[in-house]
């Protein structure tokens, strides 16, 4: 006997440690980032980066689905609320995980290359490519020559974060 309807691809769930969802982890390691005007707190940074270890690449299919979160549009035009819309704030929870995971996260790469053609996710995914690391140069060397502008742009702004270490960039 076969069933009539096919079961509906289920979502990635939001990985849990010691009893906390990740993106409580990863919103404790932004708040504990030094500021001008806060000292920062280190072991708070220091317990949200080791959770995020924990969870480690297991985190990977739900942070790709934070990345690929959109603010509500009208067409190809870019949402009002673009840079504090609530999508735009769980993609960068999501590019902080990178940072933590750098190049554990590396089987992420297609996807975030993929991500990098849409006007909403670029920037975050070029973030979360460098927060991998240098061995993301070229794939963002790469994203230069991409046929979408936003691409190219997100690349050029995170290869510029490298510094030195991206000056096979500079042809």
């Amino acid at each position: 006997f076969r069933s009539g309807f096919a079961a509906a691809p289920q979502a990635p769930r939001e990985p849990v440690f010691d009893g906390k969802r990740l993106s409580l982890w990863l919103d404790e390691y932004q708040k504990s980032i030094p500021k001008p005007e806060y000292e920062g707190d280190p072991k708070m940074r220091a317990r949200a980066e080791e959770a995020v270890r924990k969870v480690g690449t297991n985190a990977l299919p739900w942070l790709l689905q934070e990345l690929s979160s959109k603010e509500a549009t009208r067409g190809d035009e870019l949402p009002t609320n673009f840079y504090s819309g609530k999508a735009i704030g769980r993609r960068w929870l999501a590019a902080t995980a990178f940072e933590i995971l750098s190049p554990t996260a590396r089987n992420a790469t297609p996807t975030l290359i993929r991500l990098l053609d849409d006007k909403q996710t670029s920037y975050t995914a070029a973030t979360a490519l460098g927060g991998i690391g240098v061995e993301s140069i070229p794939v963002l060397i790469q994203a230069l020559t991409n046929t979408h502008a936003c691409a190219r742009e997100s690349a050029a702004r995170v290869l510029g974060l490298f510094g030195a270490k991206a000056q096979s960039a500079v042809p």
